[in-house]
């Protein structure tokens, strides 16, 4: 999926408006003085809406950019966005504000058990991060990419709670900006690292954190990196190595040894489920996650050396 990711962001820098708060980001900000960023009365609104505007303006490069994001740890602060989703849409039925626009926001939650190649593709068209490139696309319908797409949608929810002054709007007003930020955020740092990266709103209760990244790799192969966090479990992290179209090969690294010995005596499973959607399984290897972590590093590394173009980072 090709995204002008300059067109993206040409819109956005257009909505900033942010007084320079004493100017506490300007164009000579250093790495020393970046602690004192967070000693400020400076919400992650403010900061997000200020380097937005200093990175297009040049001001700031990229680099320092994506630094000052790190320090700042922001996506730590963020990363709830499915329980906000899900507290927005609670808020809206309970206060009888059902509209079509929820209905839609309803529509971005997936549940794992039916996720598939087909919806993860769709959640990334919609999941805002494109939307003033989709609005900006000549070949889309306006009221369609409006009526579809995440941020559209909670801004004009916004607009409309505006005028509502009862508790459950304030409620709910402060949530949609809180997933509105998140959205920013993903915006800046697409922008920022030149690749594609947004979250995804996933219903798994198992899961406590998980981070997917897709790569383009030389001789038309892709690379899939899936980091998961699991309640019961604990670390899991699946290598796919995806080569002629149709062959993969999977590395998998388990920091539970009991759950990786269910995997080893169930690998006949796996490979019927993988030969299910129209795969080929090459090579199937089982790693312990700790003792391991070395085979891994080698070929993450690999995979990196060999990538091309713009890849897809998503975190669940």
């Amino acid at each position: 999926m090709k995204v002008d990711v300059n067109k993206n962001l040409r819109l956005n820098h257009e909505s900033v408006k942010l007084a320079d708060k004493k100017q506490i980001l300007k164009n000579d900000l250093q790495a020393k003085d970046l602690k004192r960023v967070g000693n400020r009365n400076f919400s992650i609104k403010d900061l997000l809406d200020s380097l937005f505007k200093d990175l297009i303006s040049n001001q700031k490069s990229k680099d320092m950019v994506l630094k000052i994001l790190k320090k700042e740890n922001i996506l730590e602060n963020i990363k709830d966005t499915t329980l906000d989703l899900k507290l927005i849409l609670n808020n809206l039925k309970n206060s009888k504000l059902l509209t079509k626009s929820t209905i839609s926001l309803e529509k971005v939650l997936l549940d794992i058990d039916k996720l598939n190649a087909k919806s993860l593709q769709k959640q990334i068209k919609k999941s805002g991060i494109f939307l003033e490139s989709r609005l900006l696309d000549s070949s889309s319908n306006p009221k369609e990419v409006i009526l579809d797409d995440v941020k559209a949608t909670l801004l004009l929810l916004k607009e409309k709670l505006d005028q509502n002054g009862d508790l459950v709007s304030k409620d709910t007003l402060v949530k949609i900006d809180r997933v509105l930020t998140n959205i920013n955020y993903y915006q800046l740092v697409s922008f920022s690292m030149g690749a594609n990266m947004s979250y995804l709103p996933l219903l798994w209760e198992e899961l406590d954190e998980g981070q997917i990244n897709i790569k383009r790799l030389k001789q038309k192969r892709y690379f899939c990196e899936i980091n998961l966090k699991l309640k019961s479990i604990g670390k899991v992290d699946l290598l796919i190595m995806l080569f002629d179209d149709i062959s993969i090969n999977l590395s998998i690294f388990v920091q539970n040894d009991n759950f990786l010995k269910k995997i080893r005596e169930n690998l006949g499973l796996l490979k019927q489920g993988i030969s299910s959607v129209g795969l080929i399984p090459s090579n199937i290897y089982l790693y312990n996650y700790l003792k391991e972590k070395k085979i891994k590093k080698e070929i993450i590394d690999y995979a990196s050396s060999e990538s091309q173009g713009v890849g897809i980072s998503l975190h669940v």
